[in-house]
């Protein structure tokens, strides 16, 4: 398993983390100016954050504020770069207060950090997604994979960033669950090589079964409904149920 990322300043969003990239021009990126203006809770607390600050490769500190209607209902940035074009894009979940939320896409343009793009929101205000992973594609770039309302019915869906624009696919397969209410625990989910084929695994909505939706692969019945991150190591996938108990699975 990787490291924990260190934490964030003190001035940031109260136990969120740094994101780490080793290369490209956005090395590091975590999330500040601290809010309740977002009345939610999803995560566990009503302090949500209001900016996105990243340092690039220069050591520059730039910082993106969000506007009041808006906040980042999410604990660590991803730092990725989606469309292999040599930069790195800052991945979030950013809510609002008439859509819900949506995935915000952030890079450097002419200086400044900028939001580069976005999916749709959810619909309306407290609706929550969880971003599941981000599988490679043949062109070099990665598919962002997510769960819309992983505590409501909990719907697939995908999202490609190429040339500066966003396309999005919706409903992509149901009974899924990242996510538990309240928690902090946002790593209910990996990207793994299985056999020949990279694959996607999810929790189902009980959490008592994996998930692989964008292969034929049958789910693995679990012996209790699992409530810890899932890790992929040497092939297997290591998680645990609600009582700690530790599961190992070989697909």
């Amino acid at each position: 398993m990787s490291a924990e990322p260190d934490p964030a300043p003190a001035d940031a969003l109260p136990d969120g983390r740094i994101a780490v990239a080793p290369i490209g021009d956005i090395r590091q990126a975590w999330f500040a100016r601290p809010t309740r203006r977002y009345a939610h809770g999803v995560l566990g607390d009503a302090i949500e954050a209001g900016s996105l600050v990243v340092i690039t490769a220069s050591g520059s500190r730039l910082e993106a504020i969000l506007p009041e209607d808006q906040v980042f209902e999410d604990i660590t940035p991803r730092i990725a770069d989606l469309d292999a074009d040599g930069n790195n894009e800052v991945i979030a979940i950013r809510s609002s207060t008439g859509g819900g939320a949506g995935v915000a896409i952030y890079g450097l343009a002419a200086g400044a950090l900028k939001l580069l793009g976005a999916g749709t929101e959810n619909g309306r205000p407290n609706r929550w997604l969880n971003i599941a992973g981000f599988v490679p594609r043949p062109d070099g770039g990665l598919t962002l994979y997510g769960v819309r309302t992983p505590h409501i019915a909990g719907k697939l869906f995908s999202l490609d960033f190429r040339d500066g624009t966003v396309s999005e696919s919706n409903d992509i397969a149901t009974d899924l669950s990242n996510h538990i209410i309240g928690s902090r625990e946002l790593g209910m989910s990996a990207v793994g090589i299985f056999g020949d084929s990279v694959e996607l695994v999810l929790p189902s909505q009980d959490r008592r079964r994996l998930r692989f939706p964008l292969t034929s692969r049958a789910d693995i019945p679990l012996p209790g409904p699992i409530d810890k991150a899932i890790a992929v190591v040497d092939g297997r996938l290591i998680t645990a149920m609600e009582d700690g108990t530790p599961i190992v699975v070989s697909p």
